[in-house]
Parts: C-alpha cells; sequence; structure tokens
C-alpha cells in the first residue's frame, strides 16, 4: 500500500489573521484567490517537510492557491521531477481528467511527476457568501445562519454547497482516481483545500 501525502495550501490573500482580529476576513471558496506572502513561506516550509518522501503522483484543486503551493513544494524535492500538470476539462459537468500524454518527454532526460489538477478538489462553494467581509456577512445573515452554514452536514451556503456535497465529490474522486494508485504502492500527493 502506497503513503497518502495530505497538504492543505499555504494562507491565501483573503485567510482570517489570528494575530490580527481587527483586520476583517473573506471567505474565498471557489473565487481563484493567490496566496499570501505568509503562504508563500508555508509552501516553503512544506517542501522542505516532505523534501525525502517519494512522491509518484500528485493531485491538487484547479484553484490557484493550492496549484501553487504544490509547485512550491515540490521545488524543494529531492527527487528532482518536474511537475507535468494536466488540467481538468474545462465544461466542469464531464469532471474528467485529461489523459497525459509521454510523448511531450519523450527522449527528455528529464523525469516528470503527473499534477492532475481537478475541480472536484476544489474548495467548498461558498456561494453567495464568497468574496463577502466578515463583517458583510453579518449584516445579511445572523450568527446561527451563518454557523448552521458552515458546520451542518446537509445545509449548504445560499447558492452555494453543503458539507455533504463538498464530501460525495471528493471521496467519488478518490475512489475513481486515487484509491487505485494506493493499493498499486504508489505514493499520493494531495494539495487541496480544508481549515
Amino acid at each position: 500500500m502506497g503513503r497518502l501525502i495530505l497538504m492543505r495550501h499555504g494562507k491565501s490573500m483573503w485567510n482570517a489573521d489570528p494575530s490580527n482580529p481587527l483586520v476583517d476576513w473573506k471567505y474565498a471558496g471557489a473565487i481563484d484567490v493567490p496566496l499570501s506572502e505568509k503562504g508563500i513561506q508555508q509552501a516553503i516550509a512544506a517542501g522542505h517537510l516532505t523534501k525525502n518522501i517519494d512522491i509518484d503522483v500528485v493531485y491538487c484543486s484547479m484553484l490557484i492557491r493550492a496549484q501553487t503551493t504544490a509547485l512550491i513544494a515540490l521545488a524543494a524535492h529531492n527527487r528532482n521531477k518536474v511537475p507535468l500538470l494536466v488540467r481538468d476539462t474545462k465544461e466542469r459537468d464531464k469532471r474528467g481528467l485529461r489523459a497525459h500524454t509521454t510523448k511531450i518527454f519523450e527522449g527528455s532526460h528529464q523525469e516528470v511527476i503527473p499534477m492532475y489538477c481537478s475541480y472536484d478538489l476544489d474548495e467548498r462553494d461558498f456561494g453567495k457568501l464568497a468574496g463577502m467581509f466578515e463583517a458583510e456577512q453579518k449584516v445579511h445573515y445572523d450568527k446561527k445562519d451563518l454557523e448552521c452554514f458552515r458546520t451542518t452536514w446537509g445545509i449548504p451556503f445560499p447558492n452555494g454547497e453543503s458539507n455533504a456535497d463538498v464530501f460525495d465529490r471528493t471521496i467519488a474522486f478518490f475512489e475513481r482516481h486515487i484509491r487505485g494508485q494506493l493499493e498499486m504502492g504508489k505514493n499520493v500527493f494531495i494539495c487541496c483545500h480544508g481549515e
């Protein structure tokens, strides 16, 4: 059985900063927010922690904060494999990964590591609350509703996803793409989202 290495993306430009509670934050969700300077430093540190782990394949969300974290972390890797990004199709409803072709690197001296990016690993869609400052959220929704959207299993954010929706799409992706890799003894690195 292979190893499963999980990494959350580094701090984005919209993540809350516990050291400065006066600064308002926003839910990013499906909005493509880049890493902050702190997030870049976190990705570098994570790369040093994983640099000696043999990695056979990488899976990542379609969001730049997760892709950047994975690429920075892989830059520190001791195996010197070049990440080859393979992105999901643009048609979200198909949710299929394009087959990656090795012909690109035929005759190359450089080893590659496939990095498959899929919408199925994206962060939870926060719907109407995505991109909304915390103070603005409190104007439109009471505290109880906000807590309910965030933590109740089957209740989605308005025009967004529930925890159950995220579970369903990520577990289905795991079963389709990752479990078999692990069972074949491959080490799988996943960089995506979570608290």
